[in-house]
Parts: C-alpha cells; structure tokens; sequence
C-alpha cells in the first residue's frame, strides 16, 4: 500500500500539492457555498473540450504524421526545435497560452522522439511553456487575465500594444537564443516501417471539435455548448478517447481554484496588497501572482487600482516563476510527466531556473521603461506616459488606507 501511495505521489506531484494547498486554506477559510463561485465551470468545461480533442487526433495518428514530416523537412535539429517553440509562441497569441499548449507539447514530444533527440524533450517543453505564456503577453485574447483586464477597463488596443511589445520582444529573443544555443547536434529519423496511415474518419470530427472548443474560448460559442456536442462526437466516434484525458489535471485545476479562492478572501492579506499596490503596482501583481496565480491576482488587484498599464504588466510577468504561477505552464508538467523515463524532478529544478529567469529579467526590463513608483509620475515627463488609467474602482473595495471611518 505504501509503495502504491508512494507511486501516485510520483506521477501526480502537482495535484498532490494542490490539494494540499486547498486543504490548508480551508483552515482559515471553512467551506460554504462562496466555494462554488471559486470553481471557474466555463474554463474548466472548454479544457476538457480541447483535450479530448486533443487527444482524438493524437490517436487518430495526426501528431505522428506531422512530426515525421517536420523531422523530414528540418534541415537541421535546431531547425526543427526552433520551429516548436515558435508555435506556441505565435499561436497563443490567437488560441490563448492554455490551448497553445494543449496543442503543440505533444506535437513536440513526438517529433523529438521521431527524430531520435528525447534529450532535448525536457528542454524544448520548458522554451515552449515560456514561449506560450510571452506571445499571449501580446493580444488581450491571449489569456484570461488580458482579457478580463482589457475588457473591465475598456483599454485601448494600441495603448495595450504598447505596453507589452517591449516584453513580448525581449522575453522572445532570449528564448529563441536558448533555443539556437541549447538544441544542436544531429537527428535521425525512425524506420518508415512504423508508420500507420491516418484515421481520416476519426480525424475529422476530432478537428471539427477542436475548431468548436477554439470558438468557444473566444465565446463564439457558449461553452456549454461545445461540452454537449464534444460528448456526444467522442462517444459516438470512439468512446475509448474518453480514457485519454487528462482528469488530474482538471482535478488540479479544481484544488488551485479552492485554494486561490480562498487566499484572496483572507482580510489581512487583502489589506496588505491593496496597500503595496498603491505605490508597487507592478512588482504586487507580479510577485502575488507567485502564490495565487496570475488571473486570480489580476481579478482581486483590480479592485485596488485605476492603473491598468501596470495591472496588466505585473499579471503577465508575474506568469513567470513558480509552477501555479501561470496554470497553462501545468498543462506542460503533467503532459511531459506522463511520457516514458520522464524525470519530474529534473524537469521541475529546470522549470523553475529558466522561469525565474524570466521573472527578473522582465522585472528588469520593465522596470526600465515604465515607472513604477506613484512618485515617478509626480510631473509630466515622458516616463509617465506609460502608466495607463482607467476607471477608479468604487469606492467599497479600495484599500483600508483610501476608507473613511
């Protein structure tokens, strides 16, 4: 039984910790019906959508295809490790950071393993997780807290432009030369024997139901909808797809959101934030994204500042750092702890290094171009132009400093 327990513990760290976490957190914040509103339904129903989708072009042989194809026409290893990380980085910017990588972390792995090259599996996941979670920096469609931000401010599109292209650019070339530098060496690719020709007839609805869970993370389409209709293809198609989604990680999901839900309503701490975001707007959102998350963080940090520039900023750097940090970089941990000889510890000691990394030098970077202190902007220089304001919040959730008795 110990071994057992043991063994589960290895394969889901991350649910493990989550649950823990949620555990703790109802020490301080016992169980009611507030919980339910914790639990984002839509997000969590559009997830399963899109792995179960996911999952049926996996298994109808489309990912082999393709990666036999990019280890074909590559020219070279580093080509070809720079073609995966670019996907995600451009396609989040559409698709969002989540679905980006959903979407092409196992088109990654299977491509590295055609090409005779799983030592760089671990390292090519990690540049994409960073890639994903910079090219969603740069659209408000490009991830939840970009598009709560953008929408409850009403901001303007070449202002948000302007504040994340600095970012987006400088985090982009630092990947793209760990890419260059780390993936060399030579491929080769795997005997045509193995190859099994495509189930166009399993393809495509499971490419029709992919494009439905796409249009429902831009509420083209309500998620409830896209759940319906994702159920009843899979189960009429091949009812066996079903066993190939990932629960644990949705379950996670469930855990993260008790437990940041829960954070959030704690008075002590709101009071302290609300207090910070005052004169640290960005450095706040940044580092409270490490415990809560980045959406979460930029949902409860709004209510304590007009400064949607530095709200934006601090959500999306803050992204960087710790595994819950950004919940899309889950998405790649537990895809890559699911493979063959993978090594969770190795993968999370990386994971960690490169994102903090990131964390200090977009820390870094904006600190340079944007002020950051209220005190920087006490006069009209240029500097201040980059702090950028929309509606006060009412005045029943401003900080305890800003409340009258």
């Amino acid at each position: 039984m110990v071994r057992g327990a043991a063994s589960v513990i290895r394969a889901n760290p991350v649910l493990i910790v989550s649950i823990l976490l949620a555990l703790i957190s109802m020490a301080f914040v016992p169980p009611s019906e507030k919980y339910i509103g914790y639990i984002d339904a839509p997000m969590l129903c559009i997830l399963f959508c899109l792995m179960a989708s996911v999952a049926g072009m996996s298994e109808c042989g489309l990912f082999r295809a393709l990666s036999e194809k990019m280890v074909g026409r590559s020219g070279s290893v580093r080509g070809m490790c720079l073609a995966l990380v670019a996907a995600p980085f451009f396609g989040s910017m559409a698709m969002t950071n989540d679905v980006a990588l959903i979407t092409f972390v196992p088109l990654a792995m299977a491509a590295l393993v055609g090409a005779g090259r799983k030592d760089l599996i671990m390292p090519v996941l990690i540049l994409q997780t960073l890639a994903a979670n910079l090219g969603s920096m740069a659209t408000p469609v490009g991830s939840p807290q970009n598009l709560f931000i953008y929408s409850k401010y009403g901001a303007d599109a070449g202002d948000f432009l302007a504040r994340m292209l600095p970012l987006v650019l400088a985090g982009g070339a630092a990947v793209f030369g760990a890419c260059a530098m780390f993936c060399k060496g030579e491929g080769s690719r795997q005997s045509e024997a193995r190859e099994a020709p495509l189930d166009k007839k399993t393809l495509i609805p499971m490419a029709a139901l992919f494009v439905l869970g796409i249009l429902a993370v831009s509420g083209t389409v309500p998620f409830w909808l896209s759940l319906i209709v994702t159920l009843a293809t899979v189960l009429a198609v091949n009812p066996s797809i079903l066993r190939k989604v990932d629960y644990g990680l949705i379950l996670t999901f469930v855990f993260l959101f008790v437990f940041t839900g829960n954070f959030s309503h704690l008075d002590q701490v709101v009071n302290v934030l609300g207090g910070l975001m005052e004169d640290f707007p960005v450095l706040t959102t940044a580092l409270s994204s490490q415990a809560v998350s980045n959406v979460p963080a930029a949902m409860m940090l709004s209510n304590f500042t007009s400064d949607w520039g530095s709200l934006l900023a601090g959500a999306n750097i803050g992204g960087f750092g710790t595994p819950i940090a950004s919940m899309a970089s889950l998405i790649t941990f537990r895809i890559y702890s699911r493979g063959e000889r993978h090594d969770s510890k190795g993968f999370m000691v990386l994971f960690l290094a490169s994102n903090l990394a990131m964390l200090g030098m977009l820390l870094a970077v904006d600190r340079a171009i944007n002020p950051w202190r209220r005190d920087d902007c006490g006069g009209p220089s240029p500097a201040c132009s980059g702090r950028l304001s929309g509606p006060a919040p009412p005045k029943d959730i401003l900080p305890l400093s800003g409340r009258t008795a």
